[in-house]
């Protein structure tokens, strides 16, 4: 007795289907698995997303009414020389134009990060603090002129050109009664 085994066509399509799947799933998945453990930019994630929350739950304003800031406090932040007659809730001693003093050591995280802090409107337009008027506009208003020292709502390095790993940070907040977008970038 002879025993024939057939192999039908069908058969062989649906084991190399199989295989063609296994493969595939094996090359779109495992670099992925690997790649936090290759480069990562958490320490970037971890401090831009802590100082945005930070800044908008506190900082800047009253910790009981969180993401609606305080006008003068952020002025006053975004100044290279802090007011520290203001009762605001940042280190007002620390001095950006002093060598060795940064908006690292004003928001309290490492020199290893780089950081920059600006406020945008809706429009994307960067704000300014008008001192004349006691009031927020945007940076391209008459009113926000260098010449009165009216602090621009930005802070800290520009991000390289090239640079790959930015991780931005955003936090919608209220400022006089607007939405505003404040943005916390490091890398």
């Amino acid at each position: 007795m002879s025993r024939d085994r057939g192999q039908t066509t069908l058969d062989y399509a649906i084991g190399a289907g199989v295989f063609l799947v296994t493969v595939a799933f094996v090359v779109a998945f495992i670099p992925s698995m690997i790649q936090p453990f290759d480069q990562s930019a958490q320490e970037e994630l971890v401090a831009s997303d802590r100082v945005a929350t930070q800044l908008s739950k506190g900082t800047l304003g009253d910790p009981a009414d969180p993401y609606v800031l305080s006008p003068r406090c952020v002025a006053n932040f975004f100044r290279e020389t802090p007011r520290t007659t203001l009762s605001c809730r940042f280190d007002q001693t620390t001095d950006l134009t002093v060598a060795g003093t940064t908006l690292a050591d004003r928001v309290s995280v490492s020199e290893r990060v780089h950081l920059n802090v600006h406020m945008v409107d809706s429009g994307g337009n960067l704000l300014c603090w008008d001192d004349d008027t006691q009031r927020v506009v945007s940076e391209g208003d008459p009113e926000c002129d260098d010449t009165n020292d009216d602090p621009v709502f930005e802070v800290g390095q520009q991000v390289p050109s090239g640079s790959t790993s930015v991780v931005v940070s955003r936090r919608f907040v209220s400022l006089e009664d607007r939405g505003v977008s404040l943005q916390v970038r490091a890398w």
